[in-house]
């Protein structure tokens, strides 16, 4: 996922702090809606376990866009409750091989999904060249009817 833009994220939905105190649910779910929006996850209780360990204050500071140590430390807290929605890469993909008249198998792509960490398919979605994203295309490939399979 693009680190700079989760980011920003984390910010616009603790915008929700800058009025009248600090609304962590809302704080919560915004988050999750703006990441859900993009085709990612965000866990809920990792959120709320981020938030727990800071003030509203320094919620606060980093809704209004501080780059202060702790603002920036809520910040990496809250990127790190996102991930790659697997399901959604997986039926994405399944559906983008059906418009091309072609067929991919879901339980070989949650496999091949498997192997890899969120940074690997975000930098494959995002078309990067790199060895692990070519190794992911490939498995991703043998997954279909594309090679005769």
């Amino acid at each position: 996922m693009n680190k700079t833009f989760t980011a920003f994220l984390a910010v616009s939905a603790l915008g929700l702090a800058a009025c009248g105190g600090v609304d962590r649910d809302g704080t919560r779910d915004q988050f999750i809606s703006d990441m859900e929006e993009l085709g990612n996850t965000a866990d809920g209780d990792c959120i709320d376990k981020a938030l727990a360990g800071y003030s509203d204050d320094d919620i606060e500071a980093l809704s209004e866009g501080s780059e202060n140590a702790t603002a920036q430390a809520l910040a990496e807290e809250l990127i790190a409750c996102g991930g790659v929605d697997r399901d959604g890469t997986r039926d994405q993909f399944i559906s983008d091989m059906e418009e091309l008249g072609n067929t991919a198998d879901g339980d070989c792509i949650d496999k091949a999904l498997a192997g890899y960490s969120d940074d690997d398919i975000e930098a494959l979605s995002e078309g990067s060249e790199n060895a692990t994203a070519q190794a992911l295309a490939e498995e991703l490939i043998a997954c279909t009817d594309l090679l005769g399979g």
